[in-house]
């Protein structure tokens, strides 16, 4: 395996605030991928397994190298040391890879058509094309030797002042998705699924998507795949990954208030709030488009969480 990297930044500060603006650019050669040693080749010909190189096997992996990878990022970020009681960090994230093999996580299986390699380039599951985060962690200017109500007695301070918010806000577009059929084999290679013949985009505006999933709706157009006639001798035409998935917002915000018991000793009372504003972050669907429920998002992830707790620092 091999990896070359090249990145190119420049950064400046304003009122206290570091600007940093990169790319980034990543490659990689040789990177591990399985064959089936008894897959056939692609015929019209009736499936014999008398023909396979092992008949006693159903299956044999060999792990090879020669996969291969391609990585651009654009990068934005913004970072503010603790000024005035605001500490922040935002990163925003535009980027695309490419890649032959699984970068996420390696997989054991072979690709759809082995014997061309090529038409498993395509855009990297394990990467959302934009990605936004914003951390922060705000010390609020009310109370006594804050900006604000410095003056208040002690025992009103005990309830103005003290004050904490942070949080961490990620946002991010959807995965990329694989289409797919079962229960045909077009290449008579015993392989009852795959990739279907793709004969438009697929993706619907994006700004349909929250609009069909409420209406339990498809959120990908079904009319564009065609699930390949079984012994034709040929695979279908779809690349991997072509499709995109619902994309996620979730806040965690934490509202905390400290208590000094002493000059070194101090209670902090944590209220923490996760998806604080119970946004839906929708589920991917299934891609089969052989079922009736081909896109049709029917699951989302937890709700808002309220958690309460005391914490002690000394």
């Amino acid at each position: 395996e091999r990896t070359q990297q090249w990145n190119i930044s420049i950064g400046r500060e304003f009122w206290g605030t570091a600007i940093d603006i990169s790319y980034v650019g990543t490659k990689g050669k040789n990177l591990p991928f399985t064959d089936d040693l008894n897959l056939l080749r692609p015929s019209t010909a009736k499936y014999d397994p008398s023909k396979v190189a092992f008949p006693e096997f159903s299956y044999i992996s060999l792990i090879q190298t020669g996969g291969s990878s391609i990585y651009h990022g654009f990068n934005i970020q913004a970072d503010r040391k603790v000024r005035g009681g605001l500490n922040f960090n935002v990163n925003y994230t535009w980027c695309k890879g490419l890649s032959d093999v699984t970068l996420g996580s390696y997989t054991n299986s072979a690709a759809q058509n082995q014997y061309a390699r090529y038409l498993e380039r395509a855009d990297d599951p394990s990467l959302r094309r934009q990605q936004l985060r914003f951390s922060y962690i705000w010390e609020l200017p009310f109370g006594r030797n804050r900006h604000f109500l410095n003056s208040i007695p002690r025992s009103l301070n005990l309830l103005v002042g003290g004050w904490q918010l942070s949080g961490i806000t990620t946002m991010q577009t959807g995965a990329r998705l694989n289409p797919s059929f079962s229960g045909k084999d077009p290449t008579n290679t015993n392989q009852y699924s795959g990739r279907p013949d793709r004969i438009g985009n697929g993706n619907y505006d994006a700004g349909l998507m929250r609009d069909n999933i409420k209406a339990r709706k498809a959120i990908f157009d079904k009319s564009a795949f065609v699930i390949p006639a079984s012994g034709r001798g040929y695979y279908g035409n779809s690349a991997r990954y072509i499709l995109t998935g619902p994309g996620t917002m979730n806040f965690n915000v934490v509202a905390a208030k400290g208590f000094y018991l002493s000059d070194q000793v101090r209670l902090q009372f944590r209220t923490e709030f996760f998806n604080a504003f119970n946004h839906a972050n929708f589920s991917n669907p299934g891609t089969n488009v052989g079922s009736s429920s081909f896109s049709v998002v029917t699951g989302a992830s937890a709700g808002r969480r309220v958690l309460f707790g005391l914490r002690l620092d000394y």
